[in-house]
Formats: structure tokens, sequence, C-alpha cells
């Protein structure tokens, strides 16, 4: 009898609409398939995704070295141009012809141009490295020309012209430098005998170096010192 009135029970139960939604999916939520996608939402989703990937993209721009910055949200506005970090780029035709090819397709249309801008920025910042790496080997080797006249004449150690190294005097072009040069050379051979010579033509190849234009054999530069100073032939 019990067994009897049980099943009738049951049999005659029958679960609310109202929790269909419940029972079908748990806690609450409904199955996909019953949700219909409206294909305006559909596009503009897609839509907004592909705006930010081409920000995401366009943020690989050129930092100046030494800066930090604060991190940019996606959806944020880029900058027009890209930033500069060196100034070699300034003089450096292709960089700028660069610049304006990138300037010209942010004009024409952002969006649609996104990926060649990329591109064109990708080279901005590849010749901006070069630029830089020639720059370094270019001080590296100055620093050896440098290194190697202080070795060839030490006694023109702190010698400057309006600031500059003695690598940028063009002392290597210099006749009445080389001539001076090469009659120290002479005198050097023997510095004991011909120190007070020595340090004459120490003085004629330190003024030269700094002056140019005086201890030249033509305007009578040293001529005073000429009693003190030996002939290199001489010796």
């Amino acid at each position: 009898m019990w067994t009897t009135f049980c099943t009738g029970a049951v049999s005659r139960w029958r679960p609310h609409a109202s929790a269909v939604g419940s029972l079908c999916s748990p806690m609450g939520f409904f199955a996909f398939d019953d949700v219909e996608p409206d294909d305006r939402e559909v596009s503009d989703y897609r839509a907004r995704r592909q705006r930010q990937r081409h920000a995401r993209q366009l943020h690989a721009c050129i930092i100046p070295e030494g800066e930090t910055g604060e991190i940019i949200d996606e959806d944020a506005q880029l900058s027009q141009k890209p930033l500069i970090a060196s100034s070699v780029v300034k003089s450096d035709p292709y960089f700028q012809e660069l610049g304006v090819l990138r300037d010209a397709l942010v004009v024409e249309g952002r969006e649609v141009n996104a990926p060649a801008i990329q591109c064109v920025e990708e080279q901005m910042r590849r010749r901006m490295q070069q630029l830089r790496s020639d720059e370094r080997k270019a001080a590296k080797a100055e620093a050896r020309r440098e290194q190697w006249l202080l070795e060839q004449h030490p006694y023109l150690d702190g010698v400057a012209l309006a600031g500059l190294p003695l690598s940028k005097l063009g002392l290597s072009e210099d006749e009445e430098f080389t001539r001076l040069a090469e009659e120290h050379t002479v005198l050097a051979a023997s510095p004991e005998k011909n120190a007070e010579a020595l340090a004459a033509k120490e003085q004629c190849l330190k003024a030269r170096a700094a002056h140019p234009g005086c201890c030249s054999s033509e305007t009578g530069g040293c001529a005073a010192r000429a009693d003190a100073v030996p002939d290199a032939s001489s010796i």
C-alpha cells in the first residue's frame, strides 16, 4: 500500500516550468544552445577586439634610453610620432624618410594602415639601433686614436684646441708639426745630452698643437730658440 502511494505521488509530480532552467543547467545558467547571438553584437565585439590588438601593436614605438613611463591602457590613444632616442637620427636622411612615410600613413588612417605603420616603425627602430651601433664604434675608434697619439707624443697630454681631442686637430696632416716631431725623435735618441733642446722642442710641439698658426718656419716661430735647439742633422 505504501509502495503504491509513493509511486502514485511521484507519477503525479511534475516540475514547475520556472525550475526547468535550474534543473537543466547548474547554478541556474542557461545552456549556450538556448542563446541566439545577435549578429550586430558579434560584429561589434570583433571590431573592438581588433582595435585593441592594433593598439597593442602600435604601442611598440621607440622609447628613449633611460626613460620609464606608466603602463598605457590598451584602449589609450597612441602618440602621433615615435619618440626620438638619439640626436644622431636627426641627421640621418633614411630615418627622416621613414618618419615622413609613417606620418603620411597615420594621416591616411591609423586603423586601416595599422600593419604598414607597424612595419615602418620596426624599420625606424632597426635603423636607430644601427646608428647607435655605428656611433659607439666611432667613439671607440676615436678613443684608440687619442690613446695612440698620446703614446707617440706624451708631452701633448692636456693640450686641447677649443675643447677638441688631439685626434680632431689634424696633427698628422700638419707638415710643420710632423717636421717638429721628427726632430724631437732624433733629439730623444740622446735624452741626457739634449735635455734642454728636447724641452724646447716639446714646447714648440705643444704650441703648434694648441695653435696651428704658430711655431711655423715661415712665420719665424721658435726662431728665438734656434740657438738652444741643435739641428737634427748635426746630432
